[in-house]
């Protein structure tokens, strides 16, 4: 059963110049639910489980047919609770998943459309009119992103390397996590997968668990695949 979490991110750093940089994201993302508990509950945790594999993916799409995001926007069979957008230092991002394969298009996205995307009153209807602006730009690359899942042997590799070496290889928090199973969602490239790590975290620290900072000694026990993570992040 899946469940999809829609995440609106507007996010404003200053980089080493002092330059101010906006970046957007509006995502509706698909998880697995299977006892998945989003913010907090229980022991103040967030928390949840996966199935241990993948599901077999379909047949494959064209994606040399694809000329512009209308086209991608268009395509029949798309898993509503899989797409995810994203508009993002003059790129506009797409990502969808039909027939258990996920593919990202990206394109380059003028100022002035970036600039009315982030004027936008968000509503119902905002998703057709953000569609409706980038319609017609041309896809710059387009991608299955299933062939950047990790396989099983190179996840079991993992068994026994530390929160804080995890990290320093590129991995980062994901959506959840239950702080008094230790089970903690990890993100790597586009997609997400499902840590238990060993050691304990006292019951007064529930509310308070970080991954990057209290996994960083404790190891892995086992990982699986999960499901796509933010399949936005190029």
């Amino acid at each position: 059963m899946y469940s999809g979490i829609m995440f609106f991110k507007k996010i404003e750093t200053d980089n080493e110049e002092g330059d101010h940089m906006k970046k957007f994201a509006l995502i509706l993302i698909a998880v697995l639910a299977l006892g998945l508990l989003v913010g907090c509950s229980g022991a103040s945790s967030s928390g949840g489980s996966s199935d241990s594999g993948t599901a077999p993916a379909g047949d494959t799409i064209d994606l040399s047919a694809l000329k512009t995001l209308g086209d991608a926007f268009a395509l029949e069979g798309q898993d509503e609770f899989g797409t995810q957008r994203a508009a993002y230092e003059g790129n506009y991002i797409y990502a969808f998943t039909i027939d258990g394969n996920t593919y990202r298009v990206t394109a380059d996205l003028p100022q002035d459309i970036f600039d009315e995307i982030m004027n936008m009153d968000f509503d119902e209807n905002s998703e057709a009119k953000e569609k409706a602006l980038v319609e017609n730009l041309e896809i710059r690359t387009a991608e299955n992103l299933n062939e950047q899942i990790l396989p099983q042997e190179e996840l079991d590799a993992l068994v026994g390397k530390t929160g804080q070496e995890l990290f320093d290889a590129g991995w980062i928090e994901g959506s959840f996590y239950n702080a008094e199973t230790l089970e903690v969602s990890l993100d790597y490239g586009p997609f997400a997968y499902l840590f238990h790590f060993d050691g304990q975290v006292p019951p007064e620290k529930y509310e308070s668990f970080s991954p990057m900072e209290d996994l960083a000694d404790m190891k892995v026990l086992d990982v699986t695949f999960e499901g796509v993570g933010d399949a936005t992040n190029i």
